[in-house]
């Protein structure tokens, strides 16, 4: 699957051409692998339940942008989640929140070949629980839109974010899917799979700067056809984080944690039904999980490591909204494969993938 990292490195080698357009919708996406789902990393909506722990959570994340003129895009980003039963790390606590951040964005340049923006947005997050609270948020940005394939464009940022808290400077890789008059197709669309075909979902890549601290994270995956029918799917989480005092707003101690978290994925889909709009599918997977963090100061050091096997399995279903973009929805399972470790999760997901 090493074909999937150079689909986004190698994109000024595209000749695929793209274009904003008056009522024009822009759908993008942020990558969440779900529990058993190999390989999606698209999902705008889920709800997963860890039953060793008693613990669940609905989350749910989607931005959406309308075209109002050729060059100028309205839209908002909407996310939140909620945390029911006993939180295997902060027992009895049942939190969540909900996000809406509306934005501007403007196209200095708008060719079919790429595409350059400035954008502004605001918005607030509304937290409930132990740490019930409203923040606000501000980001400007600027950022490159270049065509993968009809309809699929790869978007790098690059953001200033202030407001509540810290302010940080942040790069970011996106996905972004443009829905329009000028995406689709007059005949029906249908899943037309065949040997050498990717099925990609939301991919992300981030690196966020601030003062006394950086954090960066990777979230990619997706399915490659052996044939028409049989898939290799691939995965990969990784995400880290460094802090020293002045990020806690204590410059008077001397305090420093670090995080980084690993998860690579491998598996295999089968399609059970091809060649129409709505098909159906079942996937096997096996992963690793890998966890590290640490907490010192002058006067304590803490460290806590965790490593397991995973293996999971799912169905689902496929409706193609465009010959290359398509909803899925499917339950999957998950299990740690360590005796000492009593994890085991189900999730129900719904998400969007588009065909290369």
């Amino acid at each position: 699957m090493r074909i999937l990292p150079l689909i986004l490195l190698l994109l000024g080698t595209l000749t695929a051409t793209a274009q904003i357009q008056k009522g024009d919708r822009l759908l993008r996406l942020d990558a969440a692998l779900s529990p058993g789902n190999v390989g999606s990393s698209g999902n705008l909506f889920q709800l997963a339940y860890y039953p060793s722990a008693s613990y669940g959570v609905v989350n749910g994340s989607v931005s959406y942008g309308f075209a109002l003129t050729d060059r100028f895009v309205l839209g908002a980003r909407v996310s939140g989640y909620q945390t029911f039963g006993e939180d295997p790390q902060f027992p009895g606590a049942n939190d969540g929140s909900v996000g809406i951040n509306p934005y501007a964005r403007y196209y200095l340049i708008n060719r079919a070949s790429s595409m350059v923006f400035g954008e502004l947005a605001t918005g607030a997050t509304l937290a409930s629980g132990s740490a019930g609270r409203i923040a606000d948020d501000f980001r400007a940005g600027v950022g490159m839109s270049l065509p993968i394939t009809s309809g699929v464009l790869a978007t790098p940022t690059l953001d200033y974010n202030f407001g509540d808290g810290l302010n940080n400077v942040a790069l970011g890789l996106h996905l972004e899917f443009v829905l329009g008059r000028n995406t689709r197709s007059e005949d029906t669309p249908v899943a037309s799979f065949s040997k050498g075909s990717l099925l990609l979902g939301g991919q992300f890549a981030g690196l966020s700067v601030l003062r006394d601290g950086i954090a960066g994270g990777l979230a990619v995956g997706g399915s490659y056809f052996l044939t028409d029918r049989l898939t290799l799917a691939a995965a990969l989480q990784l995400s880290g984080n460094s802090y020293g005092p002045e990020a806690f707003n204590r410059p008077f101690l001397d305090i420093k944690s670090r995080a980084i978290q690993l998860g690579p994925e491998i598996g295999s889909r089968y399609y059970i039904t091809t060649g129409r709009r709505l098909v159906y599918f079942g996937e096997v997977g096996i992963g690793y999980v890998y966890a590290k963090s640490s907490f010192t100061s002058s006067t304590f050091d803490t460290e806590v490591k965790s490593s397991y096997f995973t293996a999971s399995a799912g169905v689902g279903a496929q409706y193609f909204v465009r010959d290359n973009f398509a909803l899925e929805l499917g339950p999957s399972y998950q299990r740690a494969l360590d005796a000492d470790i009593l994890f085991s999760g189900i999730a129900l997901s719904f998400g969007v993938q588009f065909l290369l």
